[in-house]
C-alpha cells in the first residue's frame, strides 16, 4: 500500500511541476509532496477540489494508496486553469 501511495505522489510531482511557476520544495521520497505554487493557483485550490496543508509559502499534499486518478486530474486541472487564467490576464 505504501508503494502505491508513493508512486501516486511521484506521478503527481512529475505532472504538476511541468506547469509554469510550480516547483518542488523537497524531493518526493514518500507519499507527500511539498510544493510552491503561484498565488493564483493557491487561491484556486482554496476554492477547489482538494485538501492540502499550507506551510507558510509552501503547500503539502498527501497521496493515499487508494487515490483515484480523477482526484489527481481534478487537482492538476484546477492548477492548470488558474495558471492559464493568469497568463491570459497578463497578455491583456
Amino acid at each position: 500500500r505504501a508503494r502505491t501511495a508513493n508512486a501516486h505522489a511521484a506521478a503527481l510531482a512529475r505532472a504538476i511541476t511541468a506547469l509554469p511557476g510550480v516547483s518542488l520544495v523537497a524531493p518526493v521520497e514518500i507519499n507527500m509532496l511539498f510544493l510552491r505554487l503561484p498565488e493564483t493557483a493557491v487561491a484556486a485550490l482554496d476554492r477547489g477540489p482538494c485538501d492540502f496543508y499550507k506551510l507558510g509559502r509552501d503547500l503539502r499534499f498527501v497521496c493515499r494508496h487508494d487515490q483515484e486518478p480523477a482526484g489527481i486530474e481534478a487537482l492538476l486541472g484546477c492548477v492548470r486553469a488558474a495558471l492559464t487564467s493568469r497568463a491570459t490576464e497578463a497578455v491583456r
